[in-house]
């Protein structure tokens, strides 16, 4: 295994590496807070199945991470796990994933398009806030609660300034006031 790789019982503690594309070893269980925070070379991760947590803040500020292959093992993403990853443009989401965090993707301002898995349950606050080029949505009608979507300053989108298009068969199960959100609109166009 690399020395780039810090990895304790499982747990990978820290990643030193200047690679581009940083495929985590196999056998490794948790990506630990602040593991790859601020690395300035990864531009594509790959993660294995046996995958099955990243701590809060575990890739924040990656300048230059475009895209990211989730582990399949992972049902949750935690706080702030991808938060100010300016350059994402592409993350392919477990199909288990039941739970996105608050401010998980918050101010990944290169998202263009999010399509959720059948089977995510819960998206918190702020976790997509200010993905200011996000234009479509696509969320499943698994979903039961959805963080703060009526309130603009707190929403699961608010900042999301480019949405125009959003895709949630479950929206009548919900009784909120969409009025003051950007993408009303051409949601109500749409359905």
């Amino acid at each position: 295994m690399s020395d780039e790789f810090i990895i304790n019982d499982g747990k990978l503690e820290k990643y030193t590496g200047k690679d581009e594309c940083v495929t985590i070893p196999d056998g490794v269980e948790k990506i630990a807070i602040y593991a790859f925070t601020g690395n300035p070379y990864i531009k594509k991760v790959v993660m294995p199945d046996s995958v099955k947590t990243v701590e809060t803040l575990g890739f924040a500020y990656c300048d230059n991470l475009e895209e990211v292959f989730m582990s399949q093992g992972m049902t949750a993403i935690e706080h702030s796990v991808f938060r100010c990853c300016p350059k994402l443009k592409k993350v392919h989401f477990p199909k288990g994933l039941k739970t996105i965090g608050e401010c998980a993707f918050e101010a990944c301002e290169s998202l263009e398009e999010i399509e959720l898995p059948d089977g995510v349950e819960v998206i918190s606050g702020y976790a997509f806030r200010d993905c200011k080029s996000l234009k479509s949505v696509k969320i499943p009608d698994t979903v039961r609660e959805l963080g703060y979507i009526s309130d603009v300053s707190y929403g699961a989108f608010a900042g999301c300034s480019s949405l125009t298009y959003v895709d949630f068969p479950g929206f009548s199960k919900y009784t909120f006031n969409f009025s003051m959100t950007p993408y009303y609109q051409d949601w109500k166009q749409q359905n």
